[in-house]
Order: C-alpha cells, then sequence, then structure tokens
C-alpha cells in the first residue's frame, strides 16, 4: 500500500481566510479579536493540501508572521479505548520530526508534545502503527504566534489502517472512492499540479472527502507518459506527479479518473477547469 503525505498549513493573512468563506475546521484568532472560520484552503490561516514528496505522515508548515508553538495531542478514538497514542519530537541538522507511534492498551490514552516551529520552517508527522486492523486517530493542535498575538485550534482524524504494506508501518488517510462525486478537475497554469474536485468552486473547501482511482498525463518533450496503473489519490487537494508514479515528470496535460469515459484534458493556457461532460476520449496524445 503506498502512503500518502499531506500538509498542514498554519498561517496566512486574516483578510484572505475571512474571505474564503465557511469551512470544516475549527477556529483561528488574531490581533483585534478577529475570528474566522478556518477552510480547505491555502490561503487560510489553517487549511490542508496534498503533498506528493513522502509517503509517511503529515507536514507541518508555519506561515505565520513569527514562530509558533504548537500543541499536538493524539488519541485513538477507535475501537475506544484500545489503543494508545505515544508522541515525541527528535530534531536533526534543522528537521523537526514528530513520531506517533500507536499501541495496543487497555483503557486507551493520548499523547501530547508541544514543538515550537520557526517562521517558514516545516514538522513532519509520521505515524506508526503495526496493528492488524484499522484505526481512527485524532489528531489535535492548537498553538500561539509569538509576538503576534495569533492562535490556532484544529482538530482533524485520520484513519490508519494496520502493517498491511510492504514495509509493515500503516497508512494514513481517508480511503472512501467518491469518484460519482467529482465535479471538475483543477489544472494550474504552472503545469506542475491538479486538484480533483467534489466541489462546486475551485478551492477544494467543503465537498466529500475521500479517494479516487485515476491517472496522470505529463508531457515532456512532445512526449506524454502516464502512471501505468490507476493510482487511489485524495481528492480536493494539490495532487504533483509523483502521487501517481514517482518516475512521472513534465507538465501535467490530462487526467483519466476510473469511472468516466474518456480524459479530463488541460485548457491550452494550461489553467482552468474540466468538467465530466468535457473529457475526451481521444485526446491530442492519442
Amino acid at each position: 500500500m503506498k502512503r500518502r503525505q499531506l500538509v498542514l498549513l498554519l498561517g496566512g493573512g486574516s483578510a484572505a481566510a475571512a474571505s474564503a468563506g465557511t469551512g470544516a475546521f475549527s477556529s483561528v484568532s488574531a490581533d483585534r479579536e478577529v475570528s474566522v472560520n478556518v477552510v480547505e484552503d491555502e490561503k487560510a490561516y489553517l487549511g490542508i493540501e496534498g503533498h506528493p514528496d513522502d509517503e509517511g505522515g503529515l507536514q507541518i508548515k508555519n506561515q505565520f508572521a513569527g514562530a509558533l508553538s504548537l500543541d499536538l495531542t493524539a488519541t485513538v478514538v477507535g475501537p475506544d479505548g484500545e489503543y494508545e497514542a505515544e508522541v515525541e519530537t527528535e530534531r536533526d541538522d534543522g528537521e523537526i520530526e514528530i513520531e506517533v507511534e500507536i499501541e495496543s492498551d487497555d483503557g486507551g490514552g493520548s499523547g501530547f508534545e508541544r514543538v515550537d516551529i520557526g517562521l517558514g520552517q516545516r514538522a513532519v508527522v509520521n505515524v506508526d502503527f503495526e496493528g492488524s486492523e484499522s484505526v481512527d486517530l485524532e489528531l489535535s493542535f492548537s498553538g500561539t504566534v509569538a509576538d503576534g498575538g495569533a492562535t490556532v485550534d484544529k482538530t482533524r482524524k485520520y484513519t490508519v489502517s494496520g502493517g498491511d504494506d510492504e514495509d509493515g508501518e500503516g497508512a494514513v488517510g481517508g480511503s472512501s472512492e467518491v469518484a460519482s462525486d467529482v465535479t471538475m478537475v483543477k489544472f494550474f497554469g504552472s503545469g506542475d499540479k491538479v486538484r480533483i474536485l467534489t466541489t462546486e468552486n475551485s478551492g477544494g473547501g467543503g465537498g466529500t472527502t475521500g479517494v479516487v482511482d485515476a491517472k496522470l498525463y505529463c508531457e515532456v518533450n512532445d512526449s506524454v507518459t502516464s502512471n501505468d496503473e490507476f493510482e487511489s489519490v485524495h481528492v480536493n487537494t494539490d495532487l504533483y506527479p509523483d502521487a501517481f508514479d514517482e518516475s512521472l515528470t513534465g507538465d501535467i496535460v490530462g487526467v483519466e479518473i476510473a469511472e468516466f469515459d474518456g480524459v479530463f484534458v488541460a485548457p491550452e493556457n494550461g489553467g482552468g477547469r474540466v468538467e465530466p461532460s468535457e473529457t475526451e476520449t481521444e485526446p491530442f496524445w492519442n
């Protein structure tokens, strides 16, 4: 099983967060008692977007204007009372690694760790679980920005499957197949990423969460290649080529979703939204 990594973005301006609308996350506050709802958008104070570079957990980035003191609490909420989560932090050459280990324990229990993340700095959260079943892991993030008065508060749940991949480690992420809920594919002018959306807007906020089986088509020197097998990828999040296959490179020109006839082909200018009714059964590279 291929494990995914997500990026947890902390920061952004209050104007951007407020204008983006309401969302499913908890809360964030700033100076002058500004309070806004949090959305799944990279411009908000607190959001989540996909990240392809690793297969092991979460990546936290401080996007506030100052250093962030962040509290992370990990709790196994299902099955109730059967597992305990422990949290530890390691620093190596400026890299911050937060390890969440899930073990069997009668009565359960939560793990807690406080970590200081500098301006623009990232921290990786790895989840280690070698059980034979799946568990529901709840991660709570709360913190305060130094010298700015801004605070964040977020709770997120993940399904962690048992050790059924090659390295014996679990996989983090939801597994519901939601291809029938796809409303559009958003291509970016940069050509380096794409979003498969179940929302009525292109921001990725709200909508049905889950995964779809998809292929990505990339062009290099007028030659188009794709991943050989359909890959399970998350919706409503930024997807880069190596989320589909580590060998894929080049500009993204199309997305094929298993339950759709045809390919979502990127607009000629590279950026834009393509709806299911606009898929092409004979894309230009065939």
